[in-house]
């Protein structure tokens, strides 16, 4: 199966691919995984454990003090703001201090200093973090530490958009975290009664104050108003005055009539212009073109039609083009007067546009200034009127506060209340064991994740035919399978597609004899099988590939052209006494060193152990002679060559071959060798037939995303038996 190299846009890992990565380097993932729960176990044994506390504080909704719902000053306001506000009341230092002096707590250990660190980490309380426990230094610490001990271990929240504040604290030993919240919810609840009465006595000061000036501002306002009716009566109105639509009707016949004039005056310059430049189209598009004028454009277009069709039958002298002449002088003469007489009523029509303009734009000016006398009045008259009804306003409305100030039993209601008091915490709140193990296992994962990706990126080699065809950028003919050891019985891959001739060995050797006969070999076609490096399969692959060639019925000539390393006599179970060194240099002739294979049909022409260059044997006209030969006999010649990336040899090889099959040592072969083995064929890589993958776990490739070995494993086990 031939695979070429795949666009940019697909080169990208898919979901299955992903998967199939995870589901390799599962054993990883899995000790991370438990190495982290593993570590969250530990630091949860490790962490000391700290209580939280809470008390609920209801901020009362607002009550009505008075007929006109006004507030009494010292009230708090309910809005988003102050309840804000009042949040941060409760976690102010002067409260923390009243609290802590009333509960004794200022030799308590929870509140050294040293605390602060823990209460950071562990529960996050704002300023400066939680406890971390008992004991501490033996020295006093300040007042200001104190507090700071007690801050970091108190959260103040609003719950969502309630008026319900949660205090909260944070302790070694909940009944004594239950106390301090609840001591510090009802100081709370109790400074603000406090604050309410002493407010109403500073606010009912000063409310009588400001009344007494808010009445004499009224009394004023009423003087200023009765004074200008006094001295401006109200004067009748003007018809037009007393219908504000018809003053509105004025106006918008005056933007109509400018509008009218302007598009007049915009048709005039089209007519004029077009006028001027004789453009007989423009002039009939025109505003009012009489039909004489349209009939007379027409007739002079039929003359100017006609006269072009006699200048090409007469000369300029003719009567008939005289005469034709004549008259269309006369119909442009009646067109200029008709243009005339056009001009001149849309004139008039541009003109008696502007003089009703001018006409509603005098009348609407006279009728504002008009109009405009008595708003004036008018206006100053509502001006005093609204003082007069502002001072009224403000003077009852501060009468109505200093009335609900007075009474003292409203007053007495307090703003907040304690509507849940904290009780002991059966149950630690720090360290959470979900935060604890979520991180832990989600680090530890993450960190798994990190060491596959950087596993997967040091794995230079190729995994699929996919990725070999796209890397190389050469087709891929096909992955050979790796046999195990009770699949050879003797220790010879080689003899595997003779012993199972149906098996997927044997079809990887029949895709790559497809291939040769796709690309068009003919009779005696000469394949070079080359690597980059030793030990990549290319002689058991050589040696498969002919046997399975005759086996298909082919007459086949196996070449042992590795001078430095020759196996394939080995492999075969042959004495190499002679063989191809001896027939280059000349000694012996070709019948008697090419042996027969003992296994197949296949015909050898052995390599001699020993031999030393080999450089000039290959190059000498010999090994040519040989190839003629070979191709008039046989059907398909076949050299084993040495590895390119270790010997020059390859490189003498390649100019012989008609085909040259490249094979790769599945994810041993890295990608930069492969390369530039490929770049050691210089020309001759335009005969390359393909790559091939060798001594490959199909199983083990499924999981890489390849189909190949799911399918000659499993689904298609019945075609690859016997």
């Amino acid at each position: 199966m031939e695979r070429t190299a795949e666009p940019a846009g697909e080169q990208g890992m898919s979901l299955p691919d992903l998967l199939a990565l995870l589901w390799r380097r599962r054993l990883l993932l899995l000790g991370m995984a438990l190495l982290g729960l593993g570590t969250a176990i530990g630091v949860l044994a490790w962490l000391p454990k700290l209580y939280v506390a809470e008390a609920l504080i209801l901020i009362e909704p607002r009550q009505n003090l008075g007929t006109e719902g006004l507030m009494v000053p010292g009230v708090l306001d309910r809005d988003s703001v102050t309840i804000d506000s009042q949040v941060e009341v409760l976690a102010s230092r002067s409260l923390a201090a009243r609290v802590i002096a009333e509960l004794g707590l200022d030799e308590s250990p929870d509140l050294r200093p040293k605390a602060d660190l823990w209460s950071r980490l562990l529960v996050g309380f704002a300023p400066g973090g939680t406890g971390a426990g008992e004991g501490g230094r033996t020295s006093a610490p300040s007042p200001e530490a104190v507090v700071d001990g007690f801050l970091s271990r108190l959260r103040v929240e609003r719950q969502g958009k309630t008026r319900v504040i949660a205090v909260r604290y944070a302790g070694t030993d909940p009944e004594r975290a239950a106390r301090i919240a609840n001591a510090l919810a009802r100081t709370y609840v109790v400074g603000l009664l406090e604050a309410k009465f002493e407010t109403a006595k500073r606010a009912t000061a000063w409310l009588n104050e400001r009344l007494r000036t808010l009445e004499s501002r009224l009394r004023d306002a009423e003087q200023r108003l009765a004074a200008f009716r006094a001295r401006a009566p109200e004067a009748g109105r003007t018809p037009l005055v007393a219908a504000p639509d018809r003053l509105a009707d004025l106006e918008r016949q005056r933007i109509m009539a400018t509008a009218e004039r302007r598009a007049l005056e915009a048709r005039y310059r089209q007519l004029r212009a077009a006028l001027d430049e004789g453009r007989a189209d423009a002039i009939l598009a025109a505003d009012r073109a009489t039909p004489l004028l349209r009939d007379l454009q027409k007739l002079k277009a039929e003359l100017i039609r006609r006269e072009a069709e006699l200048l090409g039958l007469y000369g300029e002298k003719h009567p008939a083009i005289v005469d034709l002449r004549r008259e269309k002088a006369g119909i442009e003469r009646q067109i200029a007067r008709e243009r005339a007489d056009m001009t001149a009523a849309f004139e008039a029509r541009l003109r008696q546009a502007r003089a009703r303009e001018n006409s509603l734009e005098r009348e609407l000016a006279r009728i504002k200034e008009a109009a405009e006398a008595y708003r004036t009045a008018a206006t100053r008259e509502r001006e005093l009127e609204r003082e007069v009804e502002l001072a009224r306003n403000l003077y009852e409305g501060f009468a109505s506060k200093l009335r609900a100030v007075s009474d003292r039993e409203e007053m007495a209601q307090p703003d907040a209340r304690v509507i849940s008091e904290a009780v002991p915490p059966r149950l630690p709140a720090s360290p959470d064991p979900r935060i604890v193990l979520s991180l832990a296992f989600g680090g530890f994962l993450g960190l798994g994740l990190t060491l596959v990706y950087f596993l997967e990126r040091l794995d230079r080699g190729f995994r699929t035919l996919a990725e070999l065809g796209r890397a190389l950028g050469v087709p891929a003919l096909t992955a050979v399978p790796r046999l195990r050891a009770r699949e050879v019985a003797d220790g010879v891959p080689a003899d595997y597609p003779l012993d199972r001739p149906h098996s997927r060995f044997a079809e990887s050797m029949r895709e790559i004899l497809a291939a040769i006969t796709l690309r068009g070999a003919g009779r005696g076609e000469v394949l070079l099988v080359t690597s980059t490096l030793p030990e990549e399969g290319k002689s058991t692959l050589a040696l498969s590939l002919a046997r399975l060639a005759a086996y298909e019925g082919m007459r086949v000539l196996l070449v042992d052209a590795d001078l430095r390393r020759p196996r394939l006599h080995e492999m075969v179970g042959l004495e190499a006494a002679a063989g191809l060194a001896e027939f280059l240099e000349g000694d012996l002739p070709l019948t008697e060193v090419i042996k027969r294979d003992p296994a197949s049909e296949v015909f050898l022409l052995p390599g001699t152990p020993g031999r030393g260059r080999p450089g000039r044997l290959l190059g000498r006209k010999g090994f040519d002679n040989l190839l003629t030969v070979a191709r008039e006999n046989y059907d398909l010649v076949i050299l084993d060559s040495a590895p390119l990336g270790v010997v020059a040899d390859t490189g003498l090889l390649t100019r012989f071959a008609d085909r040259i099959l490249f094979a790769v040592r599945w994810r041993r072969t890295s990608r930069a060798v492969a390369e530039q083995g490929l770049a050691r064929l210089g020309e001759a890589r335009g005969k390359l037939l393909g790559a091939v993958l060798t001594r490959v776990d199909l199983l083990e490739q499924a999981r890489y995303g390849e189909a190949d070995g799911l399918l000659a494993k499993r689904r298609l086990a019945d075609y690859y038996s016997g």
